[in-house]
């Protein structure tokens, strides 16, 4: 018995090793409103902006306006959103993910747009930093398309990921997620996410070559 419970304790104290492909917690929402956090609130009938709640269709949440039941792209749930009026508010949050440092990673997302008029634009951040120019996401409704990131740790051994959507609109901005991961594998994109990723990779570079225009000037 003393040895049983020697080794138990030992299994216990051993802290969890990184992988070079972390497992993000309930990635698919399958197990509903939990292992993420969001500066938006839970509520079924989404509303005010700034809300979201995580179901398997979207019709009964604002069957007013919404004309189509989206559903998830994979499985049963997805996290259904109504986008804030205030800029900067996280949309989805996950911490402390155990990552391989000087490791390329790539953070995705599959994303809808639940209503056509004035879709998200979403903003990627691991560790509180931005590591993409904001993707507007397609307006077509139901239509989901994987945005990714790619992301080099450096030093750091643990990731904290998150989505921000920097629109602010009242009327529509209201949209779906599912199927996130941080991965070392790289996403095969389809036309739709090669547009919009080279259209953000683009505003990247304009943002670097603007910093070294003020370095030299």
């Amino acid at each position: 018995m003393h040895k049983l419970l020697m080794a138990t304790a030992l299994a216990v104290s051993i802290p969890a090793v990184a992988q070079a492909d972390p497992i993000i917690v309930n990635p698919g929402f399958e197990s509903g409103n939990i292992g993420f956090t969001s500066g938006y609130t839970f509520q079924s009938n989404l509303a005010p902006p700034g809300t979201y709640f995580v179901d398997s269709g979207s019709l009964s949440h604002n069957s007013s306006n919404w004309t189509q039941n989206v559903t998830a792209h994979s499985g049963s749930n997805f996290m259904i959103v109504n986008g804030d009026m205030t800029a900067g508010v996280t949309v989805y949050d996950q911490n402390n993910i155990a990552v391989l440092p000087n490791t390329q990673y790539f953070f995705e997302a599959w994303v809808t747009a639940l209503y056509p008029v004035s879709p998200a634009i979403l903003q990627f951040s691991i560790n509180g930093t931005p590591i993409n120019a904001p993707l507007t996401i397609s307006s077509n409704v139901g239509v989901w398309q994987e945005l990714f990131v790619p992301w080099f740790s450096g030093s750091a051994t643990l990731a904290d990921i998150s989505l921000l959507n920097a629109n602010t609109a009242f009327s529509g901005n209201d949209f779906g997620l599912d199927d996130l991961a941080l991965s070392t594998i790289s996403p095969i994109p389809e036309p739709l996410t090669l547009s919009i990723f080279g259209a953000g990779l683009a505003g990247v570079a304009g943002i670097a070559a603007l910093r070294r225009r003020k370095k030299t000037d």
